[in-house]
């Protein structure tokens, strides 16, 4: 399975989480679908990249960007991305910031990777 495919699933998965009230385990999985979609495209314009085999979300997207640069706010997302993908894993707060809004902000945010690779990142590479 390809970085695109296996990134579809994680963020179908993030879906079901939070129809299941599983909203910090929703956010761990967006956070990965996200990461997936941008490798998808990292290993197309640079193959040999470290990058690939790290949770660097924001350093795959900088790579990215200068390749394929946007107009449109995808960073934000990759920074919160980064930030909770290891948080929501083992979340030091105990708990309490992963909310139903909060986890729908997620979806939010690789709804916006998705769309970039898809539309920005020469057709995608999927």
């Amino acid at each position: 399975m390809d970085y695109y495919e296996n990134a579809l699933k994680w963020h179908k998965s993030a879906e079901f989480s939070i129809e299941g009230g599983f909203y910090q385990q929703s956010v761990s999985q967006s956070c990965l679908a996200a990461e997936l979609f941008l490798k998808s495209v990292l290993i197309v314009i640079q193959p040999k990249s470290e990058l690939d085999k790290s949770h660097d979300t924001l350093g795959i997207f900088n790579v990215i960007a200068r390749k394929y640069p946007t107009d449109k706010d995808v960073l934000s997302g990759v920074r919160m991305c980064r930030k909770y993908f290891t948080e929501s894993r083992y979340p030091y707060n105990g708990g309490e910031v992963y909310t139903e809004e909060f986890a729908r902000q997620f979806l939010e945010y690789v709804e916006n990777v998705k769309d970039y690779v898809d539309n920005e990142c020469n057709g995608g590479c999927n």
